[in-house]
């Protein structure tokens, strides 16, 4: 599906200047129209829609396939949830009433999809979404969604005594935490294009009125205070069930996690590049190579400069050894240096980078291998884990490990409550993951870590308990509690005679978050939301005694223009 939202980033919310004249502003240079559905495209990573589809995964109901493989196309969803109805229908399948709940809210969402794979596969299922308007062999969608959020905080700083406050401090100081009403805007403008079900055409730019003062966004400057990104790109080929090719420009998840994937995560910039999936039975091998940011360096000694080129290229083969349990394989490299462009040996999908190195067929290079699980022993029993490797010392050298772990858990419908899951997820990453002594080879892309989010040297808890009553209403409780060390990737890599090191190294952060969510979707176009929370920070920015305290609540709405 195309279509433009506003999402939300913060920003002070001057007196005097009224919110909807940006958001207004905003909406009507991306006001737009809607179509048909384009079954080829992929879904975006923050599409509400894969969130629906893990409670459903967790239940046991979601028809066999891959799914810790990110994004996924329209017509994966179709497939499945066609499957299902067909099967209920059928009386093969019974569904309990969550169960119905969630399959209904997706149903709404891809009805367009599901009946075309019915008239390919299921003709009844088809004849019972007669209404729906059907797919022409060349479609075209765009649309409009606004989304304001405004959120009020009650910062509180602790600082060392004798230290002066950030403004007036001079040296390493963290940023003093702000109080008051912020407001958030965020723009996604989008534009599809399709022909049948195996050609389409995606476009996503992204426009923000204070992302320039949020460290996590990833756009560049516009005009103004307004920033802009544009993070999907691509042309998708999918001429059978069994093969799909994408060129251009997308982000990429390997492995299931409640916040960020170990070697990908998915909340990286997007990879220019193309990349490439096989379906064997149940195989699946996929293969993706991409160019990341250029490095400029100073010639030492001449005082030239240079630029070393920098490519990124993985592939993974995932195993569903039964309906149950899947195991995913996949190794990544990082590449490049001065006048090295795209080799031949990386093209090559079968290649073992690791192996190449050794015989020396490629350079000096950085890879990464990961193992990921994922599997429903029963139903309402969800377990996942991820296992990644950048560097394991196996020959006597005091070089400590390299290494990021995962394990995570949902239950669904505890002591039979119906509509609730509750889920648990533990993730570490040792200090020096991600980081190499040749700067190019470091796990980043416009400085943004392509791993885990936080980057190294930190470690995570999560328990989240969700619940929806109806399809439309929802509850969320979260409880973060997250430490970091002093370890960055940025640093110049020094791990050698570091094997004994205290985790996490140095002056730990020490971060407790806890949230309270309710989202009500009035229907496809409308939703409003509300959040309350309170974060507790120690040890700010790895800074000795500089502590925070910060209670915050929320409200948001948006508004679906141009939609189905």
């Amino acid at each position: 599906m195309v279509r433009l939202s506003f999402d939300a980033i913060h920003g002070q919310l001057p007196r005097g200047n009224p919110l909807f004249k940006r958001s207004l502003l905003i909406l009507l240079l991306t006001a737009a129209i809607a179509s048909a559905a384009i079954p080829a495209t992929i879904v975006p990573l923050d599409h509400w829609a894969y969130g629906v589809a893990d409670q459903l995964i967790v239940r046991g109901v979601w028809p066999d396939g891959q799914v810790s493989e990110r994004p996924w196309a329209r017509a994966v969803f179709a497939e499945a949830l066609g499957s299902l109805l067909l099967h209920h229908e059928r009386g093969e399948q019974p569904l309990t009433p969550p169960v119905k709940a969630l399959i209904h809210r997706l149903r709404e969402e891809f009805e367009p999809e599901i009946a075309n794979w019915g008239e390919l596969q299921a003709p009844a299922l088809a004849e019972a979404l007669r209404d729906v308007e059907r797919e022409n062999d060349f479609s075209i969608e765009v649309g409009g969604r606004l989304l304001v959020n405004l959120d009020y905080h009650t910062a509180r700083w602790n600082h060392t005594d004798g230290v002066a406050f950030p403004e007036e401090a001079e040296g390493e100081t963290p940023a003093q935490p702000e109080d008051g009403i912020f407001h958030r805007e965020r723009g996604y403008v989008l534009f599809g294009a399709g022909y049948g079900d195996t050609v389409a055409l995606y476009g996503r730019g992204e426009f923000d009125t204070a992302g320039k003062n949020d460290p996590d966004w990833m756009g560049a400057e516009w005009k103004g205070d307004t920033s802009a990104q544009f993070d999907y790109g691509f042309l998708r080929w999918q001429p059978t069930e069994w093969f799909n090719l994408s060129l251009g420009r997308e982000p990429l998840q390997w492995g299931y996690s409640l916040g960020g994937s170990l070697l990908l995560s998915g909340t990286a910039p997007s990879l220019d590049g193309f990349r490439y999936a096989f379906d064997f039975g149940n195989l699946h091998f996929s293969y993706f190579h991409a160019g990341l940011d250029e490095q400029e360096y100073e010639n030492d000694g001449t005082g030239r400069g240079g630029i070393r080129n920098r490519y990124l290229v993985g592939h993974r083969l995932a195993w569903r050894i039964i309906p149950e349990l899947s195991i995913g394989i996949a190794e990544a490299t990082i590449y490049g240096g001065e006048g090295r462009t795209i080799e031949w040996a990386y093209l090559n999908p079968l290649n073992l980078h690791y192996i190449d190195q050794l015989t020396g067929s490629t350079g000096n290079d950085n890879p990464y291998w990961l193992i990921d699980v994922d599997a429903v022993p029963f139903p309402g029993l969800r377990l996942w884990g991820q296992l990644m490797i950048d560097d394991y010392q196996y020959e006597d050298v005091e070089e400590p490990p390299e290494i990021g772990v995962l394990l995570g858990g949902s239950w669904a419908d505890p002591l039979n409550i119906g509509g609730v899951t509750v889920s648990l997820e533990y993730l570490k990453v040792w200090n020096w993951v991600y980081n190499v002594v040749r700067k190019f080879g470091k796990l980043l892309f416009l400085n943004h870590p392509l791993g885990y989010p936080r980057g190294n040297d930190t470690d995570r808890w999560t328990i989240a308990l969700e619940y929806f009553p109806n399809p439309y209403l929802n509850f969320g409780l979260t409880a973060t509690l997250d430490r970091h060390g002093e370890g960055r990737i940025l640093e110049d890599w020094d791990a050698n005679d570091h094997y004994g090191e205290s985790f996490p190294a140095g002056i730990v952060e020490n971060r407790s978050d806890f949230r309270f969510d309710a989202e009500w979707n009035a229907s496809r176009a409308m939703m409003l939301g509300v959040s309350i929370g309170y974060e507790l920070t120690e040890n700010r920015d790895n800074i000795a005694d500089e502590d925070s305290a910060d209670f915050y609540a929320g409200v948001k709405g948006s508004y679906l223009f141009g939609w189905l």
